[in-house]
């Protein structure tokens, strides 16, 4: 091989061993900063303790006097007791309209799995049957992220500091 061949494949194949080394080392980095809460039997109803302040958005849908996709925004705060009961207050609007002028109380249950996923029974003024959640711990139970099981609804709940 000639020395102008060695120095082309040298100035290709350093870059490209750099890039890799460079990857690797991100995604070594980024999977032991990885949350607490990704490893099994982190999470209990414990983790959910204290109040969050919410906000959901989506689409309500195929509900009888609302169009097909009626949009839906709100604002709530839920107070976890640590035990599987919660209790809050929700301001929503729904299709641009809202159903008072104020907040109207909620309460429920909820129950944590060890991998940080649960599900809240949420009863409200604004629903006629008991709302079904699903939702996702993270960042140490700062922050929960949950979907309405019928609907189009994600929420998003981050813990307050007084």
């Amino acid at each position: 091989m000639t020395t102008a061949r060695i120095s082309k494949i040298l100035k290709t194949a350093i870059p490209i061993t750099i890039a890799c080394v460079l990857f690797a080392s991100g995604c070594s980095a980024m999977a032991q900063s990885t949350p607490a809460q990704s490893h099994e039997g982190h999470c209990s109803n414990r983790t959910l303790s204290g109040e969050y302040g919410c906000s959901v958005q989506g689409f309500l849908l195929n509900i009888p006097g609302l169009p097909p996709e009626a949009t839906f925004v709100g604002v709530t705060t839920s107070t976890f007791d640590g035990k599987g009961n919660l209790t809050g207050t929700e301001h929503v609007v729904v299709n641009g309209s809202s159903f008072n002028p104020g907040f109207d109380a909620n309460s429920g249950t909820y129950s944590v799995n060890p991998d940080c996923t649960g599900t809240a029974v949420v009863n409200t003024p604004n629903s006629p049957v008991p709302l079904n959640l699903y939702f996702v711990i993270v960042d140490d139970g700062r922050e929960f992220r949950q979907a309405l099981n019928t609907d189009a609804l994600l929420t998003v709940c981050k813990r307050i500091k007084w």
